[in-house]
C-alpha cells in the first residue's frame, strides 16, 4: 500500500500521513495519549460542572407551593380587588388563605408525581422545589392603616427559606372604590405587592406584579414586618401616577 494510501493527520502546524506516525517514536505517542485523555478529563469535569451548578441553582428556587399560593392569591386581587380586600380584613380570612395554601399543595403533588414517572432518575434534584407542606403556624391577615385613600389588605406566609420567597403579600385599592362597590375603578387600580427573601448585600427585596403580567423590581427591601411592608407600599403608592385613582379618577 503506498504512502498516498493513508490519510493526513494534523499535528500543531505539521502534517503526517499514517506511516509516518506509526514511525515515530514512542514520546510522541505518548503525548498524543496524554492529550486525548486530558481532553477526555476536561469534558467530564464539566459535565459534573453542569450538573452540579444545575443542584445549586435548584436547591436555590422557591418552593412551588409557596410560589403557586402567591400566584393565586395575587390572580384574586385582580379579578376581585374588592372582595378580597374585604375578605382579608375580615373572619374568613383564613378560610380563604387554606382553601388557595390546599390548591397549591394539590397542584405541586400532582407535578411532582408527573415528574417521577417522566424522569425517575432526576426526582431527586426537584425534590427541594416539589416540597409540599401544611404552615407550622396558621396563615394570616389583616387589614393595615395605610396611605391615605387606600385600603390595604396584607397577608403573613410562612418564614422563607428560599430567595424568592415571600414574607408577605399585600394587595392595595382606593378606598373609594370599595365604598361605592366600583369593582371597574377597583380593577384599574389595585395594586400587588411582596416582601421576598433576598440576599446579595439586603435581607428582602420589594416587587410589585402588574395586571398586564409584569414583575417590577424596586431594588429595595424593607425591615420583615407587616409595619414597614406597608410602609415601602405607601412610598411606591404615592411615587406612580396611579396614586390619583385613590381619589376616584
Amino acid at each position: 500500500m503506498g504512502r498516498g494510501a493513508f490519510p493526513l493527520i494534523r499535528r500543531g502546524g505539521w502534517r503526517y500521513n499514517g506511516v509516518e506516525l506509526l514511525s515515530m517514536s514512542g514520546s510522541v505517542l505518548t503525548e498524543f495519549a496524554w492529550v486525548a485523555g486530558a481532553g477526555l478529563l476536561a469534558l467530564l469535569a464539566l459535565r459534573w460542572l453542569r450538573r452540579s451548578l444545575g443542584n445549586a441553582i435548584l436547591s436555590g428556587m422557591p418552593r412551588l407551593q409557596h410560589k403557586g399560593f402567591v400566584d393565586r392569591l395575587r390572580a384574586a386581587a385582580f379579578a376581585d380587588p374588592i372582595s378580597v380586600v374585604g375578605t382579608l380584613a375580615g373572619n374568613n380570612a383564613v378560610h380563604f388563605l387554606n382553601r388557595l395554601w390546599g390548591e397549591s399543595r394539590g397542584e405541586t403533588q400532582r407535578m411532582a408525581a408527573s415528574l417521577a414517572k417522566a424522569d425517575p432518575a432526576n426526582v431527586k434534584r426537584f425534590a427541594a422545589m416539589t416540597e409540599t407542606d401544611w404552615p407550622a403556624e396558621p396563615l394570616a391577615a389583616r387589614a393595615v392603616p395605610f396611605a391615605d385613600g387606600w385600603s390595604l389588605g396584607v397577608v403573613t406566609l410562612p418564614t422563607p427559606e428560599q430567595n424568592n420567597e415571600t414574607y408577605f403579600f399585600g394587595v392595595a385599592v382606593p378606598t373609594k372604590a370599595v365604598e361605592r362597590g366600583d369593582l371597574e375603578l377597583a380593577r384599574r387600580s389595585v395594586r400587588c405587592f411582596e416582601l421576598n427573601k433576598w440576599s446579595m448585600g439586603r435581607e428582602t427585596d420589594l416587587v410589585e406584579e402588574t395586571s398586564a403580567g409584569r414583575r417590577l423590581t424596586y431594588n429595595i427591601g424593607t425591615s420583615p414586618t407587616v409595619e414597614a411592608f406597608a410602609v415601602g407600599i405607601a412610598e411606591k403608592i404615592t411615587d406612580r401616577p396611579l396614586a390619583a385613582a385613590a381619589h376616584g379618577a
